[in-house]
């Protein structure tokens, strides 16, 4: 018998009871390390999960290339003159009355050809981009550089500038409501008339 009147066996087995019913229950194996066929699993499930079908309808736009190519100088000749065209984005930068070295150097070329004792007319043109004043007077100021370079270097020729701003465009501005930056580039321009 046990202190407390209980059977010496009995007070035995509920130790061995109460042993095993608090001991934990055997851990789970812990996972080795991966396989071949566990990270293959793994990737495909990765795969089928973040793959998803692309809708390319609409995506690939036809682009007509020539309508989009911007000559940099034209020459027209009507009735005895000759109209001299030449594209701003070449002879400007960007909002901007200063000719650049290129400019410069196709102009003094330009001027070779005019004759003596003629008149030439410069007319400048912008876009319709900006204020309808400040295009006026961007057009303005560049006919009067180009009219400044070519009377550097033609002798004897009364050369007049002029500038249209956004007046007389050779292309839409916009087309379909939305802007045209073909048409537009075409705007920007000087045209250099003369007898010849």
């Amino acid at each position: 018998m046990s202190p407390r009147g209980a059977p010496a066996g009995l007070a035995v087995t509920g130790v061995a009871l109460a042993l095993l019913v608090g001991s934990a229950a055997p851990a789970a194996a812990e996972p080795g390390p991966p396989t071949d066929q566990t990270i293959g699993e793994s990737i495909r499930t990765l795969n089928a999960a973040s793959v998803r079908t692309l809708d390319t309808t609409g995506s690939v736009r036809e682009l007509a290339v020539q309508q989009s190519i911007v000559p940099l100088e034209t020459e027209e000749e009507s009735g005895g003159k000759t109209t001299v065209t030449l594209n701003s984005d070449v002879l400007f930068e960007f909002g901007s009355a200063k000719l650049t070295s290129a400019a410069s150097r196709r102009i003094d070329k330009l001027a070779g050809r005019l004759g003596s004792g003629g008149q030439v007319t410069v007319a400048g043109y912008t876009d319709a981009h900006g204020g309808t004043g400040f295009n006026l007077k961007l057009s303005r100021a560049r006919a009067n550089a180009v009219k400044k370079a070519l009377a550097a270097k033609a002798s004897g020729v009364r050369i007049v500038a002029v500038g249209f701003g956004e007046a007389d465009p050779v292309e839409p501005n916009e087309s379909d409501g939305k802007d045209n930056p073909a048409g537009r580039a075409k705007n920007r321009r000087v045209e250099i008339t003369f007898r010849g």
